[in-house]
Protein backbone atom coordinates (compact mmCIF):
# COMPACT_ATOMS: atom_id res chain seq x y z
CA UNK A 1 0.00 0.00 0.00
CA UNK A 2 2.95 2.32 1.37
CA UNK A 3 5.04 1.74 -2.45
CA UNK A 4 1.40 2.35 -4.13
CA UNK A 5 1.02 6.01 -2.46
CA UNK A 6 4.57 6.56 -3.03
CA UNK A 7 4.62 5.89 -6.55
CA UNK A 8 1.09 7.38 -7.28
CA UNK A 9 -0.11 4.00 -8.60
CA UNK A 10 -4.08 3.80 -7.97
CA UNK A 11 -5.37 1.54 -5.18
CA UNK A 12 -7.37 -1.39 -6.37
CA UNK A 13 -10.98 -1.33 -4.54
CA UNK A 14 -11.80 -4.72 -2.71
CA UNK A 15 -14.55 -7.33 -3.54
CA UNK A 16 -17.34 -5.54 -1.41
CA UNK A 17 -16.19 -2.03 -2.40
CA UNK A 18 -16.78 -3.27 -5.97
CA UNK A 19 -20.22 -4.94 -4.80
CA UNK A 20 -21.01 -1.48 -3.13
CA UNK A 21 -20.23 0.72 -5.76
CA UNK A 22 -22.35 -1.69 -8.21
CA UNK A 23 -25.20 -1.84 -5.56
CA UNK A 24 -25.29 2.09 -5.69
CA UNK A 25 -25.08 2.13 -9.62
CA UNK A 26 -28.21 0.02 -9.63
CA UNK A 27 -29.94 1.81 -7.55
CA UNK A 28 -29.39 4.99 -9.85
CA UNK A 29 -30.55 2.66 -12.85
CA UNK A 30 -34.18 1.94 -11.73
CA UNK A 31 -34.91 5.44 -10.04
CA UNK A 32 -37.99 6.69 -10.97
CA UNK A 33 -39.24 3.04 -11.87
CA UNK A 34 -40.15 0.05 -9.94
CA UNK A 35 -37.84 -2.55 -9.78
CA UNK A 36 -38.23 -5.71 -12.03
CA UNK A 37 -36.10 -8.22 -9.71
CA UNK A 38 -38.45 -7.12 -6.38
CA UNK A 39 -41.90 -7.71 -8.87
CA UNK A 40 -43.78 -10.95 -7.18
CA UNK A 41 -43.51 -14.16 -8.90
CA UNK A 42 -47.13 -14.31 -9.95
CA UNK A 43 -46.92 -10.62 -11.64
CA UNK A 44 -44.89 -11.96 -14.70
CA UNK A 45 -46.62 -13.78 -17.80
CA UNK A 46 -45.20 -16.63 -19.97
CA UNK A 47 -43.90 -15.95 -23.02
CA UNK A 48 -46.90 -18.16 -24.89
CA UNK A 49 -49.32 -16.06 -22.80
CA UNK A 50 -47.95 -12.29 -23.12
CA UNK A 51 -45.73 -12.28 -26.64
CA UNK A 52 -48.85 -10.45 -28.02
CA UNK A 53 -48.40 -7.83 -25.96
CA UNK A 54 -44.83 -7.32 -26.12
CA UNK A 55 -43.55 -3.95 -26.93
CA UNK A 56 -42.82 -2.85 -31.04
CA UNK A 57 -39.27 -3.28 -30.63
CA UNK A 58 -37.82 -2.68 -34.14
CA UNK A 59 -34.17 -2.87 -35.48
CA UNK A 60 -33.74 1.04 -34.82
CA UNK A 61 -34.80 0.86 -31.56
CA UNK A 62 -31.90 -1.57 -30.62
CA UNK A 63 -29.60 0.72 -32.54
CA UNK A 64 -30.61 3.76 -30.81
CA UNK A 65 -30.18 2.06 -27.50
CA UNK A 66 -26.49 0.35 -27.99
CA UNK A 67 -25.28 3.56 -30.00
CA UNK A 68 -26.88 5.18 -26.48
CA UNK A 69 -24.46 4.19 -24.21
CA UNK A 70 -21.34 4.28 -26.31
CA UNK A 71 -21.76 8.00 -27.46
CA UNK A 72 -18.03 7.77 -28.10
CA UNK A 73 -17.24 4.71 -30.35
CA UNK A 74 -15.93 6.14 -33.68
CA UNK A 75 -17.79 2.52 -35.28
CA UNK A 76 -20.38 3.77 -37.07
CA UNK A 77 -23.98 2.07 -35.61
CA UNK A 78 -24.18 -0.59 -38.64
CA UNK A 79 -20.52 -1.73 -38.42
CA UNK A 80 -21.10 -1.94 -34.54
CA UNK A 81 -24.12 -3.72 -34.37
CA UNK A 82 -23.08 -6.37 -37.62
CA UNK A 83 -19.81 -6.68 -35.91
CA UNK A 84 -20.09 -6.93 -32.16
CA UNK A 85 -23.60 -8.22 -32.31
CA UNK A 86 -25.04 -9.97 -34.73
CA UNK A 87 -22.68 -11.73 -36.46
CA UNK A 88 -21.20 -12.17 -32.24
CA UNK A 89 -22.24 -14.08 -29.51
CA UNK A 90 -25.40 -11.76 -28.86
CA UNK A 91 -27.15 -13.16 -31.98
CA UNK A 92 -26.03 -16.46 -31.29
CA UNK A 93 -27.07 -16.46 -27.96
CA UNK A 94 -30.71 -15.71 -29.50
CA UNK A 95 -30.22 -18.53 -32.22
CA UNK A 96 -28.79 -21.23 -30.53
CA UNK A 97 -31.58 -20.99 -27.45
CA UNK A 98 -29.10 -19.63 -24.68
CA UNK A 99 -31.47 -17.46 -24.23
CA UNK A 100 -34.08 -18.61 -22.29
CA UNK A 101 -38.18 -18.00 -21.54
CA UNK A 102 -38.69 -14.48 -21.67
CA UNK A 103 -41.16 -13.15 -19.26
CA UNK A 104 -43.33 -9.66 -19.56
CA UNK A 105 -45.17 -7.57 -16.83
CA UNK A 106 -46.84 -4.14 -17.66
CA UNK A 107 -45.89 -1.31 -14.20
CA UNK A 108 -46.42 1.80 -14.51
CA UNK A 109 -46.87 2.28 -18.72
CA UNK A 110 -43.64 0.56 -19.19
CA UNK A 111 -43.68 -3.27 -20.19
CA UNK A 112 -40.68 -5.15 -18.64
CA UNK A 113 -39.00 -8.28 -20.04
CA UNK A 114 -37.25 -10.34 -18.04
CA UNK A 115 -34.92 -13.54 -18.94
CA UNK A 116 -32.10 -15.62 -18.35
CA UNK A 117 -29.38 -16.05 -20.14
CA UNK A 118 -26.53 -18.91 -20.25
CA UNK A 119 -23.00 -17.86 -19.33
CA UNK A 120 -20.61 -17.73 -22.21
CA UNK A 121 -17.35 -19.32 -20.22
CA UNK A 122 -18.35 -21.37 -17.57
CA UNK A 123 -21.84 -22.44 -19.05
CA UNK A 124 -22.83 -24.83 -15.81
CA UNK A 125 -22.57 -21.91 -13.51
CA UNK A 126 -26.02 -19.42 -12.44
CA UNK A 127 -27.54 -17.92 -15.55
CA UNK A 128 -27.44 -14.62 -15.68
CA UNK A 129 -30.82 -13.11 -15.33
CA UNK A 130 -31.54 -10.27 -17.77
CA UNK A 131 -34.20 -7.53 -17.94
CA UNK A 132 -35.00 -5.01 -20.34
CA UNK A 133 -37.77 -1.76 -19.83
CA UNK A 134 -39.10 -0.67 -23.14
CA UNK A 135 -42.06 1.82 -23.86
CA UNK A 136 -45.14 0.35 -25.94
CA UNK A 137 -44.03 1.91 -28.77
CA UNK A 138 -40.30 0.03 -28.72
CA UNK A 139 -38.23 2.36 -27.17
CA UNK A 140 -35.82 1.14 -24.67
CA UNK A 141 -35.67 3.00 -21.45
CA UNK A 142 -33.44 1.22 -19.67
CA UNK A 143 -31.78 -2.61 -19.61
CA UNK A 144 -29.67 -4.52 -17.27
CA UNK A 145 -28.21 -7.86 -16.61
CA UNK A 146 -26.21 -9.60 -13.58
CA UNK A 147 -23.39 -10.39 -15.63
CA UNK A 148 -19.95 -8.31 -15.26
CA UNK A 149 -20.60 -6.17 -17.82
CA UNK A 150 -24.82 -5.70 -17.11
CA UNK A 151 -24.81 -2.32 -15.85
CA UNK A 152 -23.35 -0.69 -18.56
CA UNK A 153 -27.09 -2.10 -20.12
CA UNK A 154 -25.42 -2.88 -23.33
CA UNK A 155 -23.74 -6.55 -23.05
CA UNK A 156 -24.21 -9.49 -25.10
CA UNK A 157 -27.25 -10.70 -23.05
CA UNK A 158 -29.23 -7.71 -23.16
CA UNK A 159 -28.74 -7.35 -27.19
CA UNK A 160 -29.70 -11.28 -27.06
CA UNK A 161 -33.14 -10.18 -25.52
CA UNK A 162 -34.14 -7.53 -27.84
CA UNK A 163 -32.97 -9.33 -30.99
CA UNK A 164 -35.48 -12.13 -29.86
CA UNK A 165 -38.15 -9.44 -29.45
CA UNK A 166 -37.30 -8.04 -32.58
CA UNK A 167 -37.94 -11.44 -34.27
CA UNK A 168 -41.25 -11.60 -33.34
CA UNK A 169 -42.20 -8.25 -33.73
CA UNK A 170 -40.53 -8.94 -37.46
CA UNK A 171 -42.58 -12.33 -37.42
CA UNK A 172 -46.46 -10.72 -36.85
CA UNK A 173 -46.25 -12.48 -33.25
CA UNK A 174 -46.79 -9.18 -31.56
CA UNK A 175 -50.13 -7.28 -31.87
CA UNK A 176 -51.13 -9.29 -34.76
CA UNK A 177 -53.63 -7.74 -37.00
CA UNK A 178 -57.15 -9.72 -36.63
CA UNK A 179 -56.43 -10.97 -40.16
CA UNK A 180 -53.44 -12.71 -39.05
CA UNK A 181 -54.94 -15.43 -36.85
CA UNK A 182 -57.35 -17.90 -37.21
CA UNK A 183 -61.09 -17.23 -37.63
CA UNK A 184 -62.47 -17.95 -34.10
CA UNK A 185 -66.98 -18.21 -33.67
CA UNK A 186 -68.39 -16.40 -31.25
CA UNK A 187 -69.18 -18.18 -28.06
CA UNK A 188 -72.84 -17.85 -26.94
CA UNK A 189 -73.24 -16.19 -23.37
CA UNK A 190 -75.22 -19.02 -22.16
CA UNK A 191 -77.49 -16.99 -20.08
CA UNK A 192 -79.78 -19.15 -18.23
CA UNK A 193 -83.69 -18.62 -19.38
CA UNK A 194 -86.58 -18.65 -16.73
CA UNK A 195 -90.04 -19.61 -17.49
CA UNK A 196 -92.44 -16.78 -17.00
CA UNK A 197 -96.88 -15.72 -17.83
CA UNK A 198 -97.82 -14.84 -21.35
CA UNK A 199 -99.14 -11.93 -19.90
CA UNK A 200 -95.49 -10.73 -18.16
CA UNK A 201 -93.96 -11.52 -21.76
CA UNK A 202 -92.83 -8.64 -24.15
CA UNK A 203 -92.81 -9.71 -27.61
CA UNK A 204 -90.25 -7.59 -30.43
CA UNK A 205 -90.45 -8.27 -33.98
CA UNK A 206 -86.57 -7.82 -34.46
CA UNK A 207 -86.84 -6.64 -37.79
CA UNK A 208 -88.77 -3.20 -37.68
CA UNK A 209 -88.64 -3.16 -33.60
CA UNK A 210 -92.40 -2.93 -32.98
CA UNK A 211 -93.34 -4.31 -30.09
CA UNK A 212 -97.31 -6.30 -29.49
CA UNK A 213 -97.77 -5.92 -25.97
CA UNK A 214 -100.49 -8.70 -24.91
CA UNK A 215 -100.85 -6.74 -21.54
CA UNK A 216 -103.52 -4.40 -23.74
CA UNK A 217 -104.79 -7.84 -25.48
CA UNK A 218 -105.15 -10.07 -22.27
CA UNK A 219 -107.41 -8.73 -19.66
CA UNK A 220 -106.46 -9.58 -16.07
CA UNK A 221 -109.06 -12.65 -16.03
CA UNK A 222 -108.36 -14.74 -18.72
CA UNK A 223 -110.67 -14.47 -21.81
CA UNK A 224 -112.33 -17.73 -23.52
CA UNK A 225 -110.07 -17.75 -26.55
CA UNK A 226 -113.32 -17.20 -28.50
CA UNK A 227 -114.14 -13.70 -27.00
CA UNK A 228 -110.75 -12.75 -28.28
CA UNK A 229 -110.42 -10.76 -31.52
CA UNK A 230 -107.14 -10.14 -33.52
CA UNK A 231 -107.10 -8.25 -36.79
CA UNK A 232 -106.71 -9.56 -40.10
CA UNK A 233 -104.21 -8.15 -42.90
CA UNK A 234 -105.52 -6.52 -45.44
CA UNK A 235 -109.01 -5.41 -44.09
CA UNK A 236 -110.80 -3.86 -41.83
CA UNK A 237 -112.75 -6.69 -40.70
CA UNK A 238 -111.62 -8.77 -37.63
CA UNK A 239 -111.50 -12.44 -37.48
CA UNK A 240 -112.67 -14.47 -34.36
CA UNK A 241 -110.86 -17.19 -32.84
CA UNK A 242 -112.64 -20.46 -32.22
CA UNK A 243 -112.59 -21.57 -28.52
CA UNK A 244 -112.39 -25.29 -29.77
CA UNK A 245 -112.60 -27.99 -32.85
CA UNK A 246 -116.27 -28.37 -33.12
CA UNK A 247 -116.67 -24.65 -33.58
CA UNK A 248 -114.06 -24.26 -36.63
CA UNK A 249 -115.88 -23.40 -39.42
CA UNK A 250 -116.39 -26.43 -41.74
CA UNK A 251 -114.54 -26.69 -45.44
CA UNK A 252 -117.08 -27.60 -47.94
Amino acid sequence: MFQRLENNIPVQPSAAELAETAKKEYVQLVEGLPDPLKFAPDAWVTEAEGMASWPNVMYNDICDHVMKEHPGKKQDVTKRLLNDYKEGKAFTYYIDGWLQEIYSCKQGGYIFLLAKCRPSQRINDIHHKTWVCCHPTGTVRTAYCSCTAGLGQSCNHVAALLFKVEAAVRTNLVNPACTSIASVWNTASGKSIKSSRTQDMEFTKTKFCKTVDLCQVLSSERQPMQHLRFPTGGSSAEETVPACREQAPTVR
